[in-house]
């Protein structure tokens, strides 16, 4: 059971709408697999370009993405297992999993 996090940069259309994907609108912040239930030691980084967190789960599981993100707690969001989605990302944000 893991979690794959991503926090990159995409280059956007001024609206929001993501023209490029992190791979070609401006590279990888960082990235972190989280082998077990618990929040990111990585947060998102402030200032330079827009940047999204795409999250990849291993197993069905519950997300949240906050500067205290808890997924046990609302608002979380559910995550499919093998379903990779991007959420816009905050300065000083960080991702949690739970099962």
């Amino acid at each position: 059971m893991s979690l794959h996090v991503e926090c990159g940069a995409v280059l956007t259309d001024g609206y929001g709408r993501s023209l490029l994907s992190v791979e070609q609108g401006g590279g990888l912040a960082w990235s972190e697999t989280l082998a077990s239930a618990g929040t990111t030691t990585n947060t998102v980084p402030a200032g330079g370009p827009q940047l999204v967190l795409t999250l990849t789960a291993e197993v069905d599981m519950w997300v949240s993405i906050g500067a205290s993100a808890d997924a046990t707690q609302n608002p979380r969001r559910r995550l499919k297992a093998g379903v990779t989605r991007s959420f816009l990302a905050i300065a000083g944000h960080r991702v949690s999993w739970a099962a």
